[in-house]
């Protein structure tokens, strides 16, 4: 499922933190446990994975205000309204929600600076693409990957046009096989198909941006590096499902590695 919401903030001068979109992706875990109460409770206290490992991503990093602009700690709303991206792999959840949606209209966003009451005022069904196992993407949030050494307490960010850069991203994925396998959309031979994976940039643009989030151990925002760019994969289908619903490489669940895919 792929879901697109137009919502209204309806309170006025309405401040949000940094990292809205965990808080926003905790609304929709509530919405969901008043329709299904046992995925509700497996939302809560799994996060972003119940079950076996299976994934239960939001993809809510398109949410942003139309006009905003930044404060010390948090973000201050001039715009009043705001895009929702949902996407769904699992078709339990993709039911789930829509019925929460369709029994209550009305987003309650509860932070550190008070409430903030959301209303539903557009619906829009997003066409999922056909996945091959060759396909160009636009990233539309930042995408980090990482590479720490032993010694090294922060890990550097790597670019994506250095040497390095598609062997990481090989032992990404390995990594992730685990999360396909609970999953069930696995492929033939999916190990080896990582192995065998092409990745090329798609022009040269390459665009550093950091998105903030503030922890709940802190009033300081915290900024990760990341780098926007286009690019071509070959991969196993279910590796293009998982990067298209579950974000492309590291700190999806803080919004990174939203990505669409480009056509050919």
């Amino acid at each position: 499922m792929h879901k697109q919401l137009k919502l209204r903030c309806i309170t006025e001068n309405a401040k949000l933190t940094y990292n809205f979109t965990t808080v926003v992706g905790n609304i929709i875990n509530n919405k969901i446990s008043e329709v299904d109460p046992l995925l509700g409770e497996k939302l809560h206290n799994g996060g972003t994975k119940y079950g076996k490992g299976h994934s239960a991503k939001l993809f809510i990093s398109r949410l942003r205000p139309l006009n905003y602009s930044t404060l010390d700690h948090c973000i201050q709303v001039k715009g009043n309204e705001y895009v929702l991206d949902v996407r769904f792999y699992d078709l339990i959840l993709s039911k789930a929600f829509n019925k929460a949606i369709l029994l209550d209209e009305t987003l309650y966003l509860a932070d550190k600076y008070g409430t903030k009451i959301f209303k539903i005022v557009g619906e829009k069904n997003m066409k999922v693409p056909h996945f091959s196992n060759k396909m160009r993407y636009k990233l539309r949030t930042p995408s980090s990957l990482s590479e720490k050494k032993k010694d090294e307490r922060k890990g550097r960010v790597i670019r994506p046009n250095e040497p390095l850069f598609i062997e990481k991203l090989q032992d990404h994925f390995l990594r992730k096989t685990d999360i396909l396998y609970q999953f069930g959309i696995k492929d033939e031979g999916l190990e080896e198909g990582i192995e065998d994976l092409r990745f090329s940039l798609i022009g040269n643009r390459i665009k550093e941006k950091r998105l903030y989030f503030t922890p709940s151990s802190s009033e300081k925002p915290v900024g990760i590096k990341g780098y926007e760019y286009d690019f071509e994969l070959v991969a196993p289908v279910s590796i293009h499902k998982l990067i298209y619903y579950g974000g492309f490489m590291e700190n999806t669940a803080r919004g990174f590695g939203y990505l669409d895919v480009l056509q050919n």
